[in-house]
């Protein structure tokens, strides 16, 4: 409804509750068949080979999302074996710019938020690390953000920033 809401504020016309409830339901529909058509092939450059290297160095990974959709697009993307935790939409009860996605990636991982590198292209996501005690690197947008430790070009440039990093242990 959030982000129905977000889209209706450019509408000149008014709606109803019921409306907007189907409305969503519309869009949401058209939004879960959008991703029933998804395949590995949508997944952006470096990022699977990226997070292949991360495993065969056995660092632990793990996705923080806001949606309520992430294991089915992993799973789309044949990625949701990839991953030692999952925290998503369905996990979470405070969205980014709130640390409650991160803070609980971490724990599931048995790290400390210090010891975590959040890899985020929104500037809510680069907040809500450096609220949390996470070091960030951005990406796209975020990595051009004032409070991005770590701008990447590419997502392969986090196994530089992960050099600086090496045998941190608390």
């Amino acid at each position: 409804m959030d982000c129905l809401n977000v889209i209706l504020k450019r509408s000149s016309k008014t709606y109803t509750e019921d409306e907007k409830k189907a409305l969503a339901d519309r869009k949401n529909d058209i939004y879960q068949n959008f991703l029933r058509q998804m395949t590995e092939r949508d997944c952006r450059p470096g990022v699977r080979s990226t997070l292949d290297w991360l495993k065969k160095k056995g660092i632990k990974i793990a996705i923080g999302s806001s949606s309520k959709n992430t294991k089915i697009i992993l799973k789309q993307l044949k990625l949701d074996t990839t991953f030692d935790a999952i925290v998503d939409g369905n996990d979470i009860t405070r969205a980014k710019p709130d640390p409650e996605v991160f803070l609980l990636a971490a724990e599931r991982l048995n790290l400390f938020p210090s010891h975590v590198l959040v890899i985020e292209d929104a500037y809510s996501g680069i907040q809500a690390a450096k609220k949390g005690g996470f070091v960030s690197c951005g990406l796209e947008e975020a990595a051009n953000y004032y409070q991005t430790d770590y701008p990447l070009k590419t997502i392969a440039d986090v196994i530089l920033v992960l050099s600086k990093f090496n045998g941190q242990k608390e």
